[in-house]
């Protein structure tokens, strides 16, 4: 999530007025019956019903900022509600234990810092090289599911070389999940990629943490795929053979064979497999201006002054099997940050 402002009160760029956007809902949205949108609520409806997701598997990622509190907001009616297979949260408690018997954790040393990742069905393998309360990787044998809470660059931007040197770790792991077999990954980011993914994105541009030319470009470059490396060149070689042979009649015949080794250029196979990554969301809703991030401050919720900065990615192999992907925009008050699901053809 973007920074806290300081106790001293300043004008803050999201306290600018702008007009509130346009609401667009895209044909694949599930939440298009719902009326009331955007949505102003400051609490989790006590009844809440979401389409079932049939056959397919459904993630769910949320930043609930503390598990015990969110408890008693309404967290579990949302649990009920979706009804996912994975929930990716950040951080979590053993209150899930019931429903998700399986539970992969990273714990961080500092308390407040703890990431997460629960999977409902299916024995997934952890990956024992995770950064410490930041990141979970879970192995299932069609895919990875990675579950990650980036840091964040803090006020001022003062944290944003410790960032930068995370993303870079990251990105290495991702590459090299990615080259074995597809990727998904999901949770809060930290980053809002475009314009269209802030309210005022004019007055925090390279001013707050998470939009940034720093952090949306280290998310193009995610998205963009591991670089074209040069072909590796293969000389090509000539061998001349020349033999005699005498016939019956002892007359020498000579025969010349020439024989040329040429072997095509090939590609380096360290990531032969790795590729470009989507984000799903926004394929889905190119025009869509749908927040997951609305600070408790300013009154955000109510004037619409919101982040999109939870998400999923994957790989752009993996994409066709994606059926839906949503914001739970209702879904707001027992944290600042709304819920976010995909449903995709399985299996694991």
């Amino acid at each position: 999530m973007p920074p806290k402002r300081g106790t001293k009160r300043a004008t803050s760029p999201d306290e600018e007025t702008k007009s509130r956007p346009s609401v667009k809902r895209s044909k694949s949205s599930t939440n298009s019956e719902i009326a009331g949108y955007p949505w102003t609520n400051k609490g989790i409806p006590e009844t809440i019903n979401f389409a079932p997701s049939e056959d397919k598997i459904r993630i769910s990622a949320w930043n609930v900022c503390g598990l015990t509190a969110c408890w008693k907001k309404g967290f579990n009616r949302y649990i009920e509600a979706e009804d996912a297979d994975i929930v990716n949260d950040q951080p979590v408690d053993p209150l899930l234990a019931k429903k998700y018997p399986y539970q992969y954790w990273n714990r961080a040393a500092k308390k407040g810092y703890d990431s997460s990742t629960n999977a409902a069905s299916g024995t997934p393998k952890l990956d024992e090289d995770d950064v410490k309360g930041r990141l979970v990787t879970l192995e299932f044998e069609k895919c990875w599911v990675i579950g990650t809470y980036v840091p964040n660059a803090g006020e001022g931007l003062k944290n944003m070389d410790r960032k930068v040197a995370w993303q870079v770790a990251f990105e290495a792991h991702l590459r090299k999940l990615d080259a074995v077999k597809p990727v998904i990954w999901a949770g809060d980011l930290n980053v809002a990629p475009t314009a269209k993914d802030l309210r005022n994105d004019k007055s925090n541009w390279n001013k707050t943490a998470g939009y940034t030319e720093q952090e949306t470009s280290a998310f193009k470059r995610v998205l963009a795929g591991p670089p074209v490396e040069p072909l590796t060149k293969v000389a090509v070689t000539e061998r001349t053979e020349t033999a005699h042979t005498t016939s019956a009649e002892g007359k020498e015949t000579t025969t010349t064979e020439v024989t040329a080794v040429v072997a095509a250029n090939v590609a380096p196979s360290t990531h032969d497999r790795a590729g470009p990554m989507m984000d799903v969301w926004r394929r889905l809703h190119p025009d869509d201006e749908h927040y997951t991030y609305f600070s408790y401050r300013f009154n955000a919720r109510l004037k619409g002054m919101g982040w999109r900065i939870d998400h999923f990615v994957v790989s752009e192999r993996f994409f066709p099997k994606v059926a839906a992907c949503e914001i739970r925009s209702e879904i707001w008050g027992a944290s600042d940050h709304c819920p976010i699901m995909m449903d995709f053809e399985g299996p694991l």
